[in-house]
């Protein structure tokens, strides 16, 4: 498959099958050099257990869903310190 349609950006593997994603993703450019995305396409190819193909799907933005992403961090040890704070404490801090 990788022959045909190149690498995947993105695969996944559940059970005994697994899957290949391929995206295309078309952007318009403003006058300001800002970008925009225009559309967005994956095309996922299934494989079963002996990596024939098994199913294949077209997706796009209107059969995904907009997920929220938290911009809360998660404190390592307890403690909500910086990169440069945990490294000045591990040199004698």
């Amino acid at each position: 498959m990788t022959i045909v349609l190149g690498s995947p950006q993105s695969t996944n593997t559940f059970g005994d099958q697994s899957a290949y994603y391929y995206v295309e993703t078309k952007v318009q450019q403003t006058a300001f050099g800002m970008t925009s995305i225009k559309s967005r396409t994956v095309l996922a190819i299934y494989f079963d257990k002996n990596k024939k193909v098994i199913d294949k799907a077209v997706y796009t933005a209107a059969d995904g869903k907009t997920v929220t992403v938290e911009s809360r961090r998660t404190p390592s040890f307890g403690e909500d310190r910086t990169f440069i704070q945990q490294i000045l404490q591990s040199f004698g801090g």
